[in-house]
């Protein structure tokens, strides 16, 4: 008992360190009382169903890093803090200017029915509605396939424009014509 008790406490202490997030993300996460607008990480903001874990850590990477903030003018105060105290860089997402993305109609039906598509990455995980317009945005137009074989199968119908990842983590990245 003593032994869980202390791992929670040092994951807690952990978590409230921002243990494990870049320099300037850790100390922007750890003033976001004092910096009006601060959000929180992307990591901070999704709920990630465990089997899809691997999957959303390898298609999203630095990105779940990104600090969320409420507009333009918070994310410019953020960094004239970062560039004042000498901490670092961090990518900032407005959620004011943020557009969600997603798949049309016609790529949805193509790939509905498909062996091996699990989802679209943004309906699989949870976040609050008032992220949603971050959320989709990085996640709506990312499919996941249950491995690689069905991935490409799932790309090659979806003519490589849409990114595909597999539960392991396999990326398969669009074409840009």
């Amino acid at each position: 008992m003593q032994k869980v008790e202390a791992k929670q406490a040092s994951l807690a202490e952990m978590k409230e360190d921002y243990s494990g997030f870049y320099a300037g993300v850790r100390s922007i996460l750890q003033h976001k009382t004092q910096l009006t607008g601060v959000i929180g990480a992307v990591a901070e903001l999704l709920t990630v169903p465990a089997k899809y874990n691997q999957a959303l850590e390898a298609i999203l990477g630095g990105q779940l890093q990104a600090v969320v903030v409420s507009d333009e003018a918070a994310g410019k105060r953020s960094i004239n803090y970062l560039k004042q105290q000498h901490l670092g860089r961090a990518t900032f997402l407005p959620l004011s200017v943020m557009q969600p993305q997603q798949l049309n109609s016609t790529q949805m039906q193509q790939i509905a029915q498909q062996p091996g598509f699990i989802g679209v990455a943004a309906d699989l995980v949870k976040f609050a509605p008032e992220h949603a317009n971050v959320m989709r945005h990085l996640l709506g137009r990312i499919v996941i396939a249950t491995d690689l074989t069905a991935a490409i199968k799932l790309a090659a119908l979806l003519q490589h424009r849409v990114r595909i990842v597999t539960l392991e983590g396999d990326i398969l990245n669009l074409v840009v014509p």
